[in-house]
Protein backbone atom coordinates (compact mmCIF):
# COMPACT_ATOMS: atom_id res chain seq x y z
CA UNK A 1 0.00 0.00 0.00
CA UNK A 2 1.35 3.31 -0.53
CA UNK A 3 1.36 6.00 2.85
CA UNK A 4 2.64 9.11 3.14
CA UNK A 5 5.49 10.01 5.62
CA UNK A 6 6.02 14.14 6.33
CA UNK A 7 4.85 14.13 2.64
CA UNK A 8 6.99 11.30 1.42
CA UNK A 9 5.58 8.89 -0.28
CA UNK A 10 6.13 5.63 0.46
CA UNK A 11 5.23 1.60 -0.75
CA UNK A 12 4.59 -0.62 2.55
CA UNK A 13 4.22 -4.38 2.14
CA UNK A 14 2.41 -6.12 5.58
CA UNK A 15 2.55 -9.71 6.06
CA UNK A 16 0.47 -11.23 8.11
CA UNK A 17 1.17 -14.09 10.71
CA UNK A 18 -1.94 -15.06 12.65
CA UNK A 19 -1.73 -18.24 14.34
CA UNK A 20 1.73 -19.35 14.18
CA UNK A 21 2.63 -21.88 17.22
CA UNK A 22 -1.26 -23.24 17.45
CA UNK A 23 0.07 -26.55 16.21
CA UNK A 24 1.17 -29.39 18.22
CA UNK A 25 5.21 -29.30 16.12
CA UNK A 26 5.84 -25.91 16.38
CA UNK A 27 9.50 -26.51 14.44
CA UNK A 28 6.62 -26.08 11.38
CA UNK A 29 5.82 -23.21 12.43
CA UNK A 30 8.95 -21.58 13.24
CA UNK A 31 10.21 -23.06 9.76
CA UNK A 32 7.33 -20.95 7.85
CA UNK A 33 9.08 -17.83 9.07
CA UNK A 34 12.58 -18.94 8.66
CA UNK A 35 12.13 -20.17 5.37
CA UNK A 36 10.45 -16.99 4.12
CA UNK A 37 12.98 -14.63 4.82
CA UNK A 38 15.68 -17.03 4.05
CA UNK A 39 14.23 -16.97 0.85
CA UNK A 40 14.03 -13.62 0.42
CA UNK A 41 17.57 -12.99 1.76
CA UNK A 42 18.49 -15.55 -1.08
CA UNK A 43 16.65 -13.65 -3.56
CA UNK A 44 19.01 -10.62 -2.69
CA UNK A 45 21.93 -12.95 -2.86
CA UNK A 46 21.28 -13.95 -6.52
CA UNK A 47 20.43 -11.21 -7.44
CA UNK A 48 23.84 -9.42 -6.12
CA UNK A 49 25.52 -12.72 -7.98
CA UNK A 50 23.78 -12.06 -11.49
CA UNK A 51 25.63 -11.46 -14.69
CA UNK A 52 23.41 -8.86 -15.79
CA UNK A 53 21.03 -7.09 -13.13
CA UNK A 54 18.97 -3.36 -12.93
CA UNK A 55 21.30 -0.34 -12.37
CA UNK A 56 18.18 1.35 -11.01
CA UNK A 57 17.54 -1.83 -8.81
CA UNK A 58 20.13 -1.90 -6.11
CA UNK A 59 21.79 -5.13 -4.79
CA UNK A 60 18.67 -5.24 -1.98
CA UNK A 61 15.99 -3.42 -3.21
CA UNK A 62 13.81 -6.45 -3.58
CA UNK A 63 14.87 -8.92 -1.11
CA UNK A 64 14.88 -9.19 2.51
CA UNK A 65 12.64 -7.73 5.59
CA UNK A 66 12.87 -4.30 6.60
CA UNK A 67 11.34 -4.91 10.11
CA UNK A 68 9.57 -7.55 11.82
CA UNK A 69 7.10 -6.05 14.56
CA UNK A 70 6.79 -9.00 16.80
CA UNK A 71 3.60 -8.71 19.03
CA UNK A 72 4.09 -10.11 22.55
CA UNK A 73 0.93 -10.89 24.79
CA UNK A 74 0.09 -8.63 28.11
CA UNK A 75 1.71 -9.81 31.35
CA UNK A 76 4.02 -12.52 30.03
CA UNK A 77 6.74 -13.28 27.76
CA UNK A 78 6.55 -17.18 26.84
CA UNK A 79 9.44 -19.79 26.01
CA UNK A 80 7.67 -20.13 22.83
CA UNK A 81 8.38 -16.43 22.19
CA UNK A 82 11.79 -16.12 22.89
CA UNK A 83 12.91 -19.41 20.96
CA UNK A 84 10.95 -17.48 17.70
CA UNK A 85 12.94 -14.47 18.39
CA UNK A 86 16.37 -16.47 18.59
CA UNK A 87 15.59 -17.70 15.13
CA UNK A 88 13.88 -13.91 13.64
CA UNK A 89 16.58 -11.63 15.07
CA UNK A 90 19.82 -12.38 12.96
CA UNK A 91 17.36 -12.47 9.59
CA UNK A 92 15.65 -9.27 9.65
CA UNK A 93 15.35 -6.50 12.25
CA UNK A 94 12.97 -7.06 15.17
CA UNK A 95 11.14 -4.24 17.45
CA UNK A 96 8.83 -6.41 20.15
CA UNK A 97 5.29 -4.86 20.72
CA UNK A 98 3.32 -4.86 23.67
CA UNK A 99 -0.20 -5.45 22.57
CA UNK A 100 -3.10 -4.81 24.57
CA UNK A 101 -1.63 -2.54 26.42
CA UNK A 102 -4.24 -0.47 27.94
CA UNK A 103 -4.84 -4.46 29.85
CA UNK A 104 -1.86 -3.50 32.24
CA UNK A 105 -1.72 -0.45 34.90
CA UNK A 106 1.18 1.62 34.30
CA UNK A 107 3.24 -0.10 37.17
CA UNK A 108 2.80 -3.22 35.59
CA UNK A 109 3.34 -1.94 32.75
CA UNK A 110 7.17 -0.72 33.16
CA UNK A 111 7.24 -4.01 34.96
CA UNK A 112 6.88 -6.02 31.53
CA UNK A 113 8.81 -4.04 29.55
CA UNK A 114 12.02 -4.54 31.83
CA UNK A 115 10.90 -7.98 32.78
CA UNK A 116 11.34 -8.45 28.39
CA UNK A 117 14.49 -6.61 28.58
CA UNK A 118 15.95 -9.08 30.59
CA UNK A 119 14.39 -12.18 29.67
CA UNK A 120 15.37 -11.65 26.47
CA UNK A 121 19.39 -9.87 27.34
CA UNK A 122 19.51 -13.77 29.32
CA UNK A 123 18.63 -15.91 26.33
CA UNK A 124 21.18 -13.51 23.92
CA UNK A 125 18.92 -11.80 22.23
CA UNK A 126 19.18 -8.14 20.41
CA UNK A 127 16.55 -6.91 19.15
CA UNK A 128 16.61 -3.36 17.26
CA UNK A 129 14.45 -1.03 19.79
CA UNK A 130 13.12 -1.52 23.42
CA UNK A 131 9.87 -3.03 23.81
CA UNK A 132 6.71 -0.70 22.66
CA UNK A 133 3.37 -0.91 24.25
CA UNK A 134 0.18 0.05 21.68
CA UNK A 135 -3.36 -0.04 21.81
CA UNK A 136 -6.01 0.00 19.32
CA UNK A 137 -9.71 -0.13 19.15
CA UNK A 138 -12.03 -2.23 18.04
CA UNK A 139 -13.46 -2.03 14.43
CA UNK A 140 -10.24 -0.19 12.96
CA UNK A 141 -10.93 3.00 15.49
CA UNK A 142 -8.10 4.16 17.29
CA UNK A 143 -9.39 4.73 20.55
CA UNK A 144 -11.44 2.23 23.21
CA UNK A 145 -13.97 3.34 25.00
CA UNK A 146 -14.33 1.82 29.09
CA UNK A 147 -16.86 2.98 31.29
CA UNK A 148 -14.73 4.33 33.16
CA UNK A 149 -12.69 6.44 30.55
CA UNK A 150 -11.63 6.21 27.21
CA UNK A 151 -8.08 4.84 26.32
CA UNK A 152 -6.55 6.87 23.21
CA UNK A 153 -4.05 5.00 20.28
CA UNK A 154 -2.56 8.54 19.65
CA UNK A 155 -1.95 9.85 23.48
CA UNK A 156 1.63 8.91 24.18
CA UNK A 157 0.79 8.72 28.07
CA UNK A 158 -1.89 6.09 26.96
CA UNK A 159 0.20 4.28 23.73
CA UNK A 160 3.37 4.30 22.30
CA UNK A 161 1.95 3.98 18.53
CA UNK A 162 3.00 7.69 17.75
CA UNK A 163 6.73 6.44 18.47
CA UNK A 164 6.52 3.29 16.86
CA UNK A 165 5.09 5.45 13.91
CA UNK A 166 8.03 7.70 13.86
CA UNK A 167 10.70 4.42 14.62
CA UNK A 168 9.62 3.14 11.32
CA UNK A 169 8.83 5.88 9.13
CA UNK A 170 11.08 8.94 10.15
CA UNK A 171 13.75 8.98 13.12
CA UNK A 172 14.43 5.08 12.42
CA UNK A 173 14.01 4.35 8.78
CA UNK A 174 18.00 4.79 8.09
CA UNK A 175 18.98 2.54 11.07
CA UNK A 176 16.20 -0.14 10.06
CA UNK A 177 18.07 -0.21 6.35
CA UNK A 178 21.68 -0.36 7.76
CA UNK A 179 20.42 -3.17 10.40
CA UNK A 180 18.80 -5.08 7.37
CA UNK A 181 21.89 -4.53 5.39
CA UNK A 182 24.14 -6.29 8.76
CA UNK A 183 21.17 -9.27 8.76
CA UNK A 184 21.92 -9.65 5.02
CA UNK A 185 25.55 -9.80 5.04
CA UNK A 186 25.64 -12.37 8.21
CA UNK A 187 23.31 -14.29 5.85
CA UNK A 188 25.52 -13.96 2.78
CA UNK A 189 28.83 -14.72 4.96
CA UNK A 190 27.40 -18.16 5.73
CA UNK A 191 25.80 -18.95 2.70
CA UNK A 192 29.35 -18.42 0.94
CA UNK A 193 31.18 -20.06 3.78
CA UNK A 194 29.26 -23.78 3.26
CA UNK A 195 29.25 -23.58 -0.28
CA UNK A 196 33.63 -22.92 0.38
CA UNK A 197 33.07 -26.24 2.47
CA UNK A 198 31.28 -27.82 0.58
CA UNK A 199 33.54 -27.26 -2.45
CA UNK A 200 36.61 -28.50 0.15
CA UNK A 201 34.86 -31.41 1.29
CA UNK A 202 34.11 -32.26 -2.54
CA UNK A 203 37.95 -32.01 -3.30
CA UNK A 204 38.56 -34.26 0.07
CA UNK A 205 36.99 -36.68 -1.47
CA UNK A 206 38.19 -37.13 -4.83
CA UNK A 207 41.46 -36.97 -3.00
CA UNK A 208 40.13 -39.69 -1.05
CA UNK A 209 38.90 -41.64 -4.06
CA UNK A 210 42.19 -41.04 -6.42
CA UNK A 211 44.36 -42.19 -3.21
CA UNK A 212 42.36 -45.67 -2.31
CA UNK A 213 42.76 -46.18 -6.27
CA UNK A 214 46.27 -45.60 -5.64
CA UNK A 215 46.55 -47.92 -2.59
CA UNK A 216 44.72 -50.77 -4.92
CA UNK A 217 47.43 -50.54 -7.43
CA UNK A 218 49.97 -51.06 -5.18
CA UNK A 219 48.63 -53.53 -3.24
CA UNK A 220 46.72 -55.61 -6.13
CA UNK A 221 48.16 -55.28 -9.11
CA UNK A 222 52.23 -54.19 -8.59
CA UNK A 223 52.90 -57.34 -6.49
CA UNK A 224 51.92 -59.00 -10.17
CA UNK A 225 53.52 -57.06 -12.35
CA UNK A 226 56.84 -56.59 -10.57
CA UNK A 227 58.35 -60.28 -11.07
CA UNK A 228 56.93 -59.76 -14.93
CA UNK A 229 58.76 -56.53 -14.49
CA UNK A 230 61.75 -57.80 -13.13
CA UNK A 231 61.95 -60.96 -15.75
CA UNK A 232 61.38 -58.60 -18.84
CA UNK A 233 63.81 -56.18 -17.45
CA UNK A 234 66.52 -58.69 -16.65
CA UNK A 235 65.87 -60.38 -19.87
CA UNK A 236 66.37 -57.49 -21.93
CA UNK A 237 69.54 -57.03 -20.16
CA UNK A 238 70.85 -59.76 -21.04
CA UNK A 239 70.25 -59.69 -24.48
CA UNK A 240 71.99 -56.70 -24.36
CA UNK A 241 75.10 -57.62 -22.55
CA UNK A 242 75.34 -60.66 -25.33
CA UNK A 243 74.91 -58.18 -28.08
CA UNK A 244 77.89 -55.14 -26.59
CA UNK A 245 80.11 -58.34 -26.37
CA UNK A 246 80.03 -59.67 -29.59
CA UNK A 247 80.23 -55.91 -30.53
CA UNK A 248 83.32 -55.71 -28.27
CA UNK A 249 85.31 -58.50 -29.48
CA UNK A 250 84.50 -57.53 -33.25
CA UNK A 251 86.17 -53.72 -32.16
CA UNK A 252 88.89 -55.49 -30.37
CA UNK A 253 89.49 -57.52 -33.46
CA UNK A 254 89.63 -54.41 -35.89
CA UNK A 255 91.87 -52.63 -33.14
CA UNK A 256 94.51 -55.28 -33.42
CA UNK A 257 94.40 -55.87 -36.88
CA UNK A 258 94.71 -51.72 -36.94
CA UNK A 259 97.82 -52.14 -34.30
CA UNK A 260 99.62 -54.76 -36.75
CA UNK A 261 99.53 -52.44 -40.05
CA UNK A 262 100.74 -49.53 -37.69
CA UNK A 263 103.64 -51.82 -36.14
CA UNK A 264 104.49 -53.21 -40.61
CA UNK A 265 104.46 -49.65 -41.59
CA UNK A 266 107.05 -48.48 -38.70
CA UNK A 267 109.35 -51.12 -39.72
CA UNK A 268 109.23 -49.79 -43.95
CA UNK A 269 109.74 -46.28 -42.19
CA UNK A 270 112.75 -46.97 -40.02
CA UNK A 271 114.45 -48.81 -43.25
CA UNK A 272 114.03 -45.90 -45.33
CA UNK A 273 115.62 -43.75 -42.78
CA UNK A 274 118.36 -41.50 -44.22
CA UNK A 275 122.11 -42.80 -43.24
CA UNK A 276 123.05 -39.71 -40.77
CA UNK A 277 120.26 -41.11 -38.69
CA UNK A 278 121.51 -44.11 -38.69
CA UNK A 279 122.13 -45.72 -35.50
CA UNK A 280 119.47 -43.73 -33.58
CA UNK A 281 116.34 -45.66 -32.05
CA UNK A 282 113.24 -44.90 -33.35
CA UNK A 283 110.97 -45.14 -30.80
CA UNK A 284 107.13 -45.01 -32.06
CA UNK A 285 104.85 -43.75 -29.25
CA UNK A 286 101.34 -45.54 -28.74
CA UNK A 287 98.74 -44.36 -26.69
CA UNK A 288 96.26 -45.93 -24.94
CA UNK A 289 92.65 -46.25 -26.57
CA UNK A 290 90.30 -43.76 -25.64
CA UNK A 291 87.07 -45.71 -24.64
CA UNK A 292 84.45 -45.29 -28.11
CA UNK A 293 80.80 -44.26 -27.55
CA UNK A 294 79.55 -47.97 -27.92
CA UNK A 295 81.71 -48.68 -24.42
CA UNK A 296 80.39 -45.45 -22.92
CA UNK A 297 76.82 -46.58 -23.92
CA UNK A 298 77.07 -49.71 -22.29
CA UNK A 299 78.22 -48.65 -19.02
CA UNK A 300 75.36 -45.89 -18.76
CA UNK A 301 72.38 -48.81 -19.53
CA UNK A 302 74.21 -50.95 -17.22
CA UNK A 303 74.40 -48.20 -14.47
CA UNK A 304 70.91 -47.20 -15.53
CA UNK A 305 69.26 -50.83 -15.21
CA UNK A 306 71.16 -52.27 -11.84
CA UNK A 307 68.69 -49.50 -9.50
CA UNK A 308 65.89 -50.58 -11.63
CA UNK A 309 66.45 -54.22 -11.37
CA UNK A 310 66.95 -54.28 -7.53
CA UNK A 311 63.75 -51.93 -7.02
CA UNK A 312 61.75 -54.32 -8.85
CA UNK A 313 63.21 -57.91 -6.94
CA UNK A 314 62.65 -56.26 -3.70
CA UNK A 315 59.80 -57.56 -2.18
CA UNK A 316 57.14 -54.62 -1.22
CA UNK A 317 57.40 -52.72 2.14
CA UNK A 318 54.68 -50.82 4.16
CA UNK A 319 55.96 -47.91 2.69
CA UNK A 320 55.33 -48.46 -1.20
CA UNK A 321 51.41 -48.87 0.48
Amino acid sequence: MQILADGVPLTVTLIDSPGYGDQKNVEASFGVFTKFLDARLQESLEQEQSVTRSAEGGTLRKGGVDVILYFIAPHRLKGLDVELLSRLTHRAPVVPIISKADTLTADELETFRVTIAEDLDAAGIQVFHPPLAVISGPNGCRDRVYPWGTAHAENTTHSDLPALRRLLLVDGLKDLHVARRACYEAYRTKVLRQRQRRGLFRQLTTAVRRAGLYTAVLVVVLPGMRQVLAEGVLGGMEELSHSLGELLVSVGAERKRRDSERSAAAVEATAKVPSTAAGREMVVARGEAKPGPLRKLWALGALLAAPLVLLLRRPPTDTDI
